[in-house]
């Protein structure tokens, strides 16, 4: 698959890289690393037939407004099928719910977590937008995410520059249990602040549903002089 990409875009305009990027944040298997250190070992072999700032351009946009598709798709879902999803899936649809009033009080950092997640930010933006994080949050820290692993992703492909295809034969064997390695740590981290959070809960009820005593009141001394 990588390959055919490849042979595809050798020596295409950047425009290329963004349009890839952004059919990625419909769902198609376009891998975004791939297309980033494949770029960067161009520049470094100096065989770019355009300017260096045009694949930046094209790749930081491409990243972020891709990431920006995938959110918009999971907000559109929870809106039409949310509550039918949520009745097939889940016995109680009042769980589910407490559930994502967590997520979204914990998952303002979304935007910028995803983008260092290696072959994880599909899903992450995808359920990002369906729990219902902030969109303006979300975006922020998706453009300032890729300032970090734009660099780093062009930066690898540049020090690989003479063995590209090594590089990109590991990110295809390896990249995968990298992105199961990250979602399993994303899932743990929200069923650990979850199950802090019904803990609080449960806290709160026990005192709030308590009945207050008071010490019995001391009995005036009536003994006779």
């Amino acid at each position: 698959m990588l390959g055919d990409i490849f042979a595809y875009i050798e020596g295409a305009h950047p425009i290329v890289y963004f349009g890839l990027l952004m059919l990625a944040g419909f769902g198609m298997p376009v891998s975004e690393d791939a297309l980033a250190i494949w770029a960067g070992g161009l520049i470094g072999r100096e065989q770019n037939p355009f300017p260096v700032e045009q694949y930046i351009v094209a790749l930081y946009l491409g990243a972020t407004f891709s990431d920006f598709v995938t959110f918009g798709l999971g907000r559109l879902t929870q809106k039409k099928l949310g509550s039918k999803l949520q009745a097939i899936l889940f016995k109680d649809p009042a769980k589910v719910d407490k559930a994502m009033g967590t997520i979204r009080k914990y998952g303002n950092k979304a935007g910028f977590v995803q983008r260092l997640s290696v072959g994880a930010r599909l899903p992450i933006s995808f359920f990002s937008g369906y729990s219902g994080i902030s969109a303006p949050k979300f975006m922020l820290g998706t453009f300032l995410g890729a300032c970090v692993s734009l660099p780093v992703q062009l930066g690898v492909g540049y020090a690989m520059r003479n063995q590209i295809a090594m590089a990109l034969q590991f990110l295809e064997d390896y990249g995968g249990f990298v992105a199961a390695g990250i979602l399993s740590l994303v899932a743990l981290t929200l069923y650990r602040k979850l199950s802090s959070d019904d803990g609080d809960s449960d806290l709160e009820v026990s005192v709030d549903g308590g009945e207050a005593t008071s010490a019995p009141e001391s009995q005036p001394d009536d003994g006779g002089s």
